[in-house]
């Protein structure tokens, strides 16, 4: 019985830890995991892969943090700052990527609030574009 439960176990660890292959409607499009490492480590391949202007909202906080007022905001080439891979072994963060067919939604949450900020990449022509950027929260 011992030996099943640890060979269920290591079944399940190791299904947990195959990589998410991105159901969408073109079969040649390219893979999504290798566009993603990509987008982080190829600033200019970052900038080729934005759809601007890049529309969404962000949060400002004021009052020393008590509250956070949202505008919607439009970014250019001129005043988009590069986005730095995710750093998963940060435990102040918590991450989430949500699959959809041709969209790929990329959350992440500052643990233990309320406010995420997500970006969403869209497949276009069989390439993966950054194309809405948000920051929320329910406060």
């Amino acid at each position: 019985m011992y030996k099943f439960i640890l060979i269920a176990c290591t079944a399940i660890i190791f299904s947990a830890c195959t990589q998410h292959k991105v159901k969408v409607s073109d079969p040649n499009a390219e893979d999504f995991q290798v566009f993603y490492r990509r987008f982080y480590s190829d600033s200019i391949f970052q900038m080729s892969r934005i759809k601007f202007p890049l529309t969404g909202q962000w949060a400002t906080i004021v009052d020393f943090g008590e509250k956070r007022e949202f505008y919607n905001r439009t970014w250019t080439k001129d005043n988009w700052t590069l986005e730095k891979a995710p750093d998963y072994s940060d435990r102040a963060y918590t991450y989430k990527i949500s699959y959809r067919l041709d969209t790929v939604v990329d959350q992440m949450y500052v643990t233990h609030t309320d406010f995420s900020v997500s970006k969403f990449f869209v497949l276009d022509k069989g390439k993966w574009y950054l194309k809405f950027y948000t920051a929320s929260t329910s406060l």
